[in-house]
């Protein structure tokens, strides 16, 4: 049997706000094109193609933005033309940005927004004296949408190539959320996670300039030999904890290419390694399955979708990776140096 690659893809995310999996306690997660609902708070929630297979999560932080009190609309083109105010130090820093809502963007449009029927787009504060974080779109019976800058509107936005950095988001810690039958998804395990509340501390206290986002994906992964492919589910059935180890290979591998600040445990991997990974029968790397690479890509937005090109709205970096929008980890080192399983 010839050594195989164990080959992860992220797909691509959704990304919360820090009180994003509380919103959607009360969310169908069912994959349903939509879900409307209010949360405890009575606040209007929507959804979309939701489902309890989001296993892996990133937190990430960015420099803080709001918008800077101009949005032009044209009905024509169906942009609107803004300016965003990135929260950078000494002073702030006021970029030219498009909001771009002609369907051209690969996500779907806010549910409520009729963009035929615009008339008018004004910014909008989040409460009385506050920074401008959203936008209000007026539609031509009177009635209107308020929309926020994150996390609603961070897929219709383009800005300058130069202006690119500003957006890139730091990994802060890497996650996963699986349960012993892969039924917890990360919308429970973040809810009470104890990272959050430490990296949202630390960016108040430290820099007071940074947002906390949590990106949530739902990974896929096949086994592939020199001439033959085997699905997840082989994986799964074979290996010493089922889909919780096959999904800790790939949290292992992003964490020693991205060394968070934020993760102690797996950053020297496959030097060290779970207890299950250590060459018996039932690990990946044993006779059974005989995984010697593990290969994963990760993808911060849909600028990899061939429908997505050129929309960027984030790339990924960490003091251990310069920034870009797909990452390519690749961890050749499971099998010994003298060709002995470990």
């Amino acid at each position: 049997m010839f050594d195989q690659t164990l080959e992860y893809f992220s797909g691509y995310p959704m990304i919360l706000a820090p009180n994003g999996p509380e919103r959607l306690r009360r969310a169908k997660l069912d994959g349903r094109p939509l879900d409307l609902y209010l949360d405890r708070r009575g606040n209007r929630v929507q959804v979309r193609h939701l489902t309890r297979d989001f296993h892996l999560y990133i937190l990430v932080s960015r420099t803080s933005a709001v918008f800077d009190g101009r949005a032009v609309w044209d009905p024509v083109t169906r942009t609107v033309q803004t300016q965003i105010k990135f929260e950078t130090r000494p002073e702030c820093t006021v970029v030219p940005a498009l909001l771009v809502l002609d369907g051209s963007s690969p996500y779907d449009l806010p549910h409520g927004l009729d963009v035929a029927n615009l008339v008018n787009v004004l910014p909008a504060a989040s409460a009385a004296g506050g920074d401008l974080t959203g936008l209000r779109f007026i539609h031509g019976d009177g009635s209107e949408v308020g929309l926020r800058l994150s996390p609603d509107l961070f897929h219709f936005i383009k800005f300058r190539a130069s202006d690119a950095n500003l957006t890139d988001f730091k990994v802060e810690y890497i996650g996963i959320a699986c349960g012993p039958n892969g039924d917890v998804s990360v919308f429970d395990r973040a809810r009470a996670h104890e990272r959050v509340n430490e990296i949202q501390g630390d960016l108040q206290q430290h820099y007071r300039n940074r947002d906390l986002f949590i990106l949530a994906y739902d990974p896929g992964y096949v086994l592939r030999g020199l001439t033959t492919m085997s699905s997840s589910a082989v994986v799964e059935s074979i290996v010493k904890g089922g889909i919780v180890s096959a999904y800790e290979a790939m949290e292992a591998s992003l964490i020693s290419y991205f060394q968070p600040t934020y993760n102690i445990e797996f950053k020297n991997f496959p030097k060290s390694r779970p207890g299950w990974l250590q060459g018996d029968l039932y690990s990946l790397n044993g006779v059974s399955l005989r995984v010697s690479r593990i290969a994963a890509t990760l993808v911060s937005d849909s600028s990899f979708n061939i429908p997505g090109a050129r929309w960027t709205f984030g790339r990924l970096w960490s003091e251990a990776k310069a920034a870009q929008a797909v990452h390519f980890v690749d961890l050749p080192n499971l099998m010994s140096t003298e060709g002995n399983w470990l």
